[in-house]
């Protein structure tokens, strides 16, 4: 069989979201199977030069065609592109026979429309046209589950993190604790940082992200590209959070409890012990690990920092130093991939 890679390209952002499709696209490329085979980029849907919607469209179509010619009966096709592009896609491998393994980046409907049922089953019906779904986790493969997704389900546990940044050498001192947030900084998705702004806290945070509104109190340090990021953090803690609440509440924000923010994996590479939810879905990987600390709520963020000991600190570095290792060789996807095919395999038997 052949391997193929649909690779869609959306141009640099200064978010997750082009790098982790383009590291993903990486991981693959560099797997070997148990026959030999590799993965190649075929059909690349490449928009990060076109503008125009047109344009968008024009590519997108070109690359389908592409496919569509080259594909045979039992090749392989990975993709981890929207959901639209998969439905033409299925349309695809249904006439040439092919198989897929799709990689789930987000779910719309599971972290947009959570209680409408209509618009998820519309997600599950294009996911059990899959071969096999690469999941973020064991919790988002439970939910789907309960959701009616029936076919093959594989759980990734973190996004790998592909970099050329060297260690981060980091040292704990209570006297001057330093806490890093890097993201979208647009007051309707991250609000809690502006109601952080208004207080006066012993803990210093330091905000990296494109600027939408002025910070008084916390230090903005920039705006950089992915690739960049892990070389200019600054802190000795980096926060996953989201929302304008200091807490959560679990109906108003369910799919933290299923997603892998693909910043902790940003954190992890930078050397950076992680602070999240307690009951977020990366909170387990942070537990297992020992790579970090799980909060309640952000009012008890200060105290619970000056509670760590320079032992305990350095513990969660030595781990994440191990944890890190994995994340640049892309093992977690490249395990992921292997099962994937171990399930394409029994079922072509």
């Amino acid at each position: 069989m052949n391997r193929v890679i649909l690779d869609e390209k959306i141009g640099i952002t200064y978010n997750a979201s082009s790098k982790a499709r383009d590291d993903a696209a990486y991981f693959v490329s560099s797997y070997v199977g148990k026959d030999g085979g590799k993965y190649h980029v075929l059909g690349s849907n490449d928009k990060s030069h076109i503008k125009s919607k047109w344009g968008k469209i024009y590519v997108g179509i070109k690359a389908l065609l592409k496919l569509f010619f080259s594909l045979k009966d039992d090749d392989v096709v990975f993709a981890q592109s929207s959901l639209k592009i998969i439905r033409k896609l299925d349309f695809i491998r249904r006439l040439k026979k092919s198989r897929s393994i799709l990689l789930i980046h987000d779910l719309d409907a599971l972290r947009d429309s959570y209680e409408d049922d209509d618009s998820i089953n519309r997600e599950i019906e294009v996911l059990n046209r899959q071969d096999v779904v690469i999941v973020h986790n064991e919790s988002m493969k439970q939910e789907l589950r309960q959701r009616g997704c029936k076919i093959n389900l594989v759980s990734l546990q973190i996004f790998d993190y592909y970099t050329n940044a060297p260690i981060v050498n980091r040292r704990f001192d209570t006297r001057r604790i330093e806490v890093c947030f890097a993201g979208n900084l647009s007051p309707r998705k991250t609000g809690f940082l502006y109601r952080l702004d208004e207080n006066d806290m012993k803990i210093k945070f330091n905000i990296y992200g494109r600027k939408e509104k002025e910070l008084k109190k916390l230090c903005y340090c920039g705006c950089y590209e992915p690739e960049r990021l892990p070389e200019v953090l600054q802190g000795q803690f980096g926060l996953i959070w989201e929302g304008n609440d200091y807490s959560y509440n679990e109906t108003e924000h369910p799919y933290i409890m299923f997603n892998n923010p693909h910043k902790a994996s940003l954190y992890i590479v930078s050397c950076l012990p992680i602070i999240v939810w307690e009951k977020a879905a990366i909170a387990e990987y942070v537990k297992r690990e020992n790579i970090g600390i799980t909060i309640s709520n952000l009012d008890e963020i200060e105290e619970r920092l000056f509670t760590i000991t320079v032992c305990e600190y350095d513990g969660f570095l030595e781990n994440i130093k191990r944890v890190r290792s994995d994340l640049l060789k892309g093992k977690h996807l490249h395990d992921a991939i292997a099962e994937a095919e171990t399930f394409l395999m029994q079922t072509a038997t």
